[in-house]
């Protein structure tokens, strides 16, 4: 499979400031689901304070990076075609 040009910025952590997620029972609830549904990873990493971090599973990021780069490949000829029209 060739290289995910969006799985870098998928892996990149949030800031706490860009991904405000109010822990809650509705959240807790489908973060599990999702957990158990294995799409996504949960990581405890508490100590102190709670810190819980959620990632994508490999073969869940590798079929959104394919997603995403078709998308960008997609994107890219339209624009192509679309500036080759209005000329």
């Amino acid at each position: 499979m060739a290289s995910c040009s969006c799985k870098k910025r998928i892996n990149q952590p949030s800031s706490p400031e860009s991904l405000q997620l109010e822990a809650g029972p509705i959240y807790e609830t489908r973060s599990r689901k999702l957990e158990v549904d294995g799409i996504i990873l949960r990581e405890d990493l508490s100590e102190i304070v709670l810190h819980i971090e959620y990632g994508l599973k490999d073969r869940v990021r590798d079929s959104v990076c394919a997603l995403l780069d078709h998308l960008a490949e997609w994107g890219g000829s339209y624009l192509s075609q679309s500036r080759t029209d209005k000329e």
